[in-house]
Parts: C-alpha cells; sequence; structure tokens
C-alpha cells in the first residue's frame, strides 16, 4: 500500500471506526474500547476487521481477528506515526530479534507479542526512537496587540486576551506533562522529559511593537501563565517578525547546532502588521533546514478577525512560494488537543493534513490541494 492508498482508506473510515482505530493505535484494550464507546466486545473486534480490510489488510482465516492487528499498526507507525503511542510500539525498553519466515516476511519478536511486517511495511527501533517530536525547542509567542480586548461570541464575557490566557495556559500544562503521562515506569518518564520539549520548558514571548524584549520568559509550570498575562498587558499594534526572527535565530545558533528541533506557537487574533516580513521569515528558514518536520511555525487564531481564507492558502502551501511545508495554522477554538495539533503535519505528505473543520467547511480548498499534489507526484 503506497501513501496515497492508505490516506484514501483513512479518510473513508466512519467516524465510529475512527474512534475504534486509535484507541487501538493508543494500546486500549477491546474490553476498554467497549466500555469507552458504550458497545459490546464483539463490536469493537467487527470494527478492527472492517478496518483492516479498508487497509487492504484481510485475514487468510476469518476467525484470527488478531492476526493483522500488528500489520495495521505497522502501517501507521510508517504513513501516521503520530497516532501510535509508544505504549503500543513498546519497543524503547525492549530488546528486538529479527528473523525471517518461510513467507520471506520480517518479524519482530519481542516477549509478550510479535508483529508480522511485510516488505513494505518495515518497523524498527529507530523509527521510534527517531520520533519528530522528541527532543525540540519550544517557542511561544503571544498576540499583546490592543485588539485583544475586545470580545466575541467565542470568548463569551471575556475579552479575547483574558479568554487566550486560560488556553495558553492549558495548552503549556499538556506540553509539559506529555513526559508524565506517557507511561507508568519511571525511567520512561525520565526520557520523555529529557527529550519533549528540550530542557522540559517552553520559552514564552510577548509581541506588540516593532522591537523584542532581550530575553524570554521560561516557564517550567503552567501555573505561571496566569501572572503573565496580568503583567503584560494588551498595547498597541500587531508585529511580530522582530520577535519571531529572534527566536528563530536563538533555534538556528543555539538548537540547531545540537539536533533539536523546534515549534513555534503564534497566538493572534488578526493578520500581522508586518505579514510581508512574516512570510519572508519562514519562506527563508526553508533554506536553513533539510526536512520540513525540522521546525514547524503554528499560528493559531482567534476572534471574528481572522482572516481564515489567507492563513489556509499559506497553511497549505497553495501559492507553492514555499520549499518545504512548515506554516500550520488553525482556530484556537478547533484544537481539542494541542499536542495532536502539533504531531499533524509531522507525516511525511504535510499537505494532506486537514483538521475536521477545514474539511467540513472548506472542501473546495481541500480538493484543490488534495489534486494539485496528486498531480505533482508528491504522493508517492
Amino acid at each position: 500500500m503506497n501513501r496515497w492508498q492508505f490516506t484514501e482508506a483513512f479518510e473513508g473510515l466512519t467516524p465510529r471506526r475512527r474512534q475504534v482505530l486509535k484507541l487501538l493505535l493508543a494500546g486500549v484494550s477491546d474490553q476498554d474500547i467497549a466500555q469507552s464507546l458504550h458497545i459490546e466486545t464483539s463490536t469493537v473486534r467487527k470494527h478492527v476487521e472492517n478496518i483492516c480490510s479498508a487497509f487492504r489488510l484481510r485475514n487468510e482465516f476469518p476467525d484470527e481477528r488478531r492476526s493483522k492487528r500488528g500489520e495495521l499498526i505497522a502501517l501507521f507507525a510508517k504513513y501516521q506515526p503520530e497516532l501510535v503511542t509508544r505504549q503500543t510500539l513498546s519497543v524503547t525498553h525492549q530488546k528486538l530479534s529479527e528473523v525471517v519466515d518461510d513467507n520471506n516476511h520480517k518479524i519482530v519478536k519481542r516477549e509478550d507479542t510479535e508483529i508480522r511486517v511485510t516488505s513494505e511495511v518495515r518497523l524498527t527501533v529507530k523509527d521510534v526512537s527517531d520520533s519528530p517530536l522528541n527532543n525540540r525547542d519550544i517557542f511561544i509567542l503571544i498576540d499583546q496587540s490592543g485588539s485583544m480586548v475586545r470580545k466575541d461570541e467565542d470568548t463569551g464575557k471575556q475579552t479575547r486576551y483574558e479568554y487566550l490566557a486560560e488556553v495558553v495556559e492549558g495548552h503549556i500544562a499538556a506540553i509539559l506533562s506529555v513526559g508524565s503521562e506517557s507511561g507508568n515506569k519511571a525511567d520512561e518518564k525520565i526520557a520523555m522529559k529529557q527529550s519533549y520539549p528540550a530542557d522540559n520548558r517552553v520559552s514564552v514571548y510577548f509581541f506588540s511593537r516593532e522591537r523584542v524584549k532581550p530575553k524570554p520568559i521560561l516557564i517550567n509550570d503552567a501555573s505561571q501563565v496566569w501572572k503573565l498575562f496580568v503583567n503584560n498587558k494588551p498595547k498597541t499594534k500587531t508585529f511580530v517578525v522582530p520577535t519571531l526572527n529572534h527566536c528563530v535565530n536563538t533555534w538556528l545558533t543555539e538548537g540547531k547546532p545540537n539536533d533539536k528541533g523546534a515549534f513555534f506557537i503564534i497566538y493572534t487574533d488578526g493578520q500581522f502588521d508586518d505579514e510581508e516580513q512574516f512570510i519572508q521569515c519562514i519562506t527563508s528558514v526553508c533554506s536553513k533546514i533539510e526536512n520540513h518536520k525540522d521546525i514547524k511555525f503554528f499560528v493559531l487564531g482567534l476572534g471574528k478577525d481572522i482572516d481564515i481564507e489567507h492563513f489556509l492558502a499559506l497553511d497549505f502551501n497553495v501559492n507553492q512560494t514555499m520549499k518545504f511545508n512548515i506554516f500550520v495554522f488553525d482556530l484556537v477554538n478547533e484544537v481539542d488537543d494541542i499536542i495532536e495539533l502539533l504531531q499533524r503535519q509531522l507525516t511525511d505528505d504535510p499537505y494532506l493534513a486537514f483538521p475536521d473543520w477545514v474539511r467540513i467547511r472548506h472542501p473546495d480548498l481541500v480538493e484543490k490541494v488534495i489534486q494539485g499534489n496528486r498531480g505533482d507526484g508528491v504522493m508517492g
């Protein structure tokens, strides 16, 4: 199965089968999936059987419903690894041995199970240990412009700034807690905390005027966020480039030489006053990286002043101005899980990483991007 066939199969799944699949890839047992979705265990197994069929993983013997699960997990480890948890793969702290069976299939063995992998879908220790989520610098840039004092339907009785304070606090809490929630073993916790985010802290900046504070506000506890918003009230314009350039240069001189990747998460309630320079900044970064997974710029929009069509055009690189697809746009109120958002475009084809709300509200744009990439042979 190639990437295009995989994408079509995944998009063709029903909402219920997607729910079952995501829980399966997260290492949840059939019984727990059934309890979570309020269905019978036999129904879960039937869903898994149909999911395997959708991905052309058909059992030679129908009664062996579990026999293809390993290949399904391996398939997602290759094409959409962000959905497969460490717990599911369970290879980080286990010794693997590889043999070849009579059918010339590679078998990855471990104490509790085995994953049978065809020549097309190969799962190795390197695939997991070199996960693009590991070892990243996290830069958070917060719009401090005067328009942040406005109120919208989405923010209720709060100003955009007050509303955003709670959102950012939740996002930073999720980012910092990735390691502590990754498993029950102490050594797993330590390994994750050392790798994501780098140094287990995030760098926070507020941007408004055409200048940048010389040092970031380093956060290692999400409870510190609210005080930052209190001490940094909304001011004037929306100039993001001085701050962004400073952050990019910090990563280029300190992070990148140490093989660290970077996430730049920008929260804003409208277009930037220096938008042309903003696009130039992102475009120039493309000449300094080797892979789109090295660095990502996320713009999260809030409020009715956001030009969604404009930011989506940048996100999906419709204008073909950038060598790599490293720009990601989403709406603050559509992001249920910040970690899932950070992982979304770390696939080999970030052009196809559409959030659900884009598929629903902008189907023409989705089709345009898919057709364009199909014609260019990007899908491969």
